[in-house]
């Protein structure tokens, strides 16, 4: 029984291959074109491959960019507001108003920054489309309190300029902090 299976089994790949026929350099030839063809296989996923993580990696240096672009307004809001804490406790209106200039060009710098940077991410990157209108009209309310603070602590109205701070912008920090939970 044995016999005749390895018999029949003989005949068979005799008739699918017929590889005997064949002499070595054919046999050799034919064994270099499978091996190349496999390599060129080969070769073909891992340029597929190498082309998904490179898909992969840009979506998250995406998503890095959006995060970091958050981050660094709510730094920069908590810096702003710091700043103007420690100035309205001083109550020095000659210090606060010297210091306006530049917070107000640190502020349209940060906004101008963030805009950009949200503006030309990836468009692989699915950006919740509230951030941005959420971010701008926070950093953009930050300058009219910044006058609104100014025109109080020239009147010498520190415990309104105190207020205002609280009040006004300290919920703004609030959103910011709200934003960056989100993401």
């Amino acid at each position: 029984m044995v016999k005749k299976l390895a018999g029949r089994a003989k005949q068979l790949s005799e008739r699918t291959l017929r590889l005997h026929r064949l002499n070595i350099g054919r046999r050799l030839t034919l064994c270099f074109l499978f091996i190349i063809l496999a390599l060129l296989v080969g070769n073909v996923v891992l340029l597929w491959q190498f082309h998904l993580a490179r898909a992969q990696a840009d979506r998250l240096s995406g998503v890095d960019q959006e995060l970091i672009t958050i981050l660094q307004a709510q730094t920069s809001l908590m810096t702003f507001y710091e700043r103007l804490d420690i100035l309205a406790h001083s109550e020095n209106t000659g210090q606060l108003v010297g210091e306006v200039e530049a917070l107000r060009n640190a502020l349209l710098q940060d906004s101008r920054h963030s805009r950009d940077v949200l503006s030309h991410l990836p468009p692989e990157v699915q950006m919740d489309p509230a951030l941005l209108p959420t971010l701008l009209s926070i950093q953009d309310s930050l300058p009219a309190e910044l006058e609104a603070i100014t025109a109080l602590a020239k009147a010498n109205e520190w415990k309104a300029v105190r207020l205002r701070l609280a009040n006004q912008v300290r919920p703004l920090e609030a959103r910011s902090s709200a934003l960056v939970g989100k993401h």
